[in-house]
């Protein structure tokens, strides 16, 4: 079952490339027929480099390690759902992983730790569909695999786990564009691109909320939500305005590093200076 789940896996990241690449291409077209500034040479030639560094480390090495971490640290399997019909099955398996990404998503903005991984997401002045292949190379080492345990623990594999995630990535990648307003009654359930507007927002009530993948509901269940009112500003707070891929992928750790050895104090490793 697992050798079937990688074949599949490979063949959907082969065919869904180009799809995205196809939506980038679409959206700087429009946007500038439009005359919208939502990109900028320098900030989409940042994001493809880190693109590329994912795609040559991050993807052979910690998307290899990440399973290696689930397998190994499952010590328990309770086979709580092999009994199950395909259906819910899958069902669960989807909805659980929507859930867990909520916590492993609020985890990454709450604790200096995970955010010095999760920074390089947001570290752009611009919120577009290249903006979705920013990613951290180093989400392994802030524990991104801890917050899926619990699926293994109930009975999923590592690859099915892993293929869950990578559907909601997948559906996350269309929420980074400006170009797609409110969608009514569809907004009530889902994460949509007015949602996500507001996520990557540095407007002080827009901070840290919407944390949701797929859907909206955990953030309404949770008091994180916030409805896309005034004009969103994107990128961070106190923004870096450097465009050497290195840096954007490294500059969360050596902040946080730098505080702690400036403040002497480890719980910078966990918490954010309030000055």
């Amino acid at each position: 079952m697992d050798m079937k789940i990688d074949l599949i896996h490979l063949k959907f990241l082969g065919l869904i490339v180009p799809f995205f690449m196809s939506f980038m291409l679409a959206e700087i077209i429009i946007s500038k027929r439009k005359g919208l500034q939502v990109y900028a040479a320098r900030d989409t030639l940042a994001n493809f480099a880190i693109l590329l560094v994912r795609a040559s480390l991050n993807l052979a090495i910690s998307g290899a390690l990440l399973l290696t971490l689930l397998t190994k640290f499952t010590i328990i399997n309770f086979h709580l759902v092999d009994h199950l019909n395909k259906f819910w099955y899958w069902f669960i398996l989807l909805l659980g992983q929507d859930f867990l990404y909520y916590w492993f998503h609020r985890y990454s903005h709450e604790c200096r730790w995970g955010w010095s991984s999760h920074v390089v997401h947001h570290s752009s002045n611009y919120l577009n569909y290249v903006t979705a292949v920013r990613e951290s190379i180093t989400y392994i080492f802030s524990g991104i695999w801890i917050f899926w345990l619990p699926l293994a623990i109930i009975g999923y594999s590592p690859r099915e786990i892993a293929l869950a995630a990578t559907l909601s990535l997948v559906y996350q990648f269309f929420l980074h564009t400006q170009l797609v307003g409110k969608l009514g009654w569809y907004e009530y359930l889902f994460n949509t691109p007015s949602h996500h507007r507001v996520h990557h927002a540095r407007n002080p009530q827009y901070l840290d909320k919407n944390y949701g993948g797929t859907l909206i509901i955990w953030d309404r269940l949770f008091g994180t939500f916030a409805q896309e009112e005034e004009q969103p500003e994107y990128g961070l707070v106190h923004q870096i305005y450097n465009y050497n891929p290195l840096y954007i992928l490294l500059h969360g750790w050596l902040e946080m590093f730098r505080t702690v050895y400036q403040r002497h104090n480890l719980k910078y490793l966990w918490t954010f200076p309030k000055d």
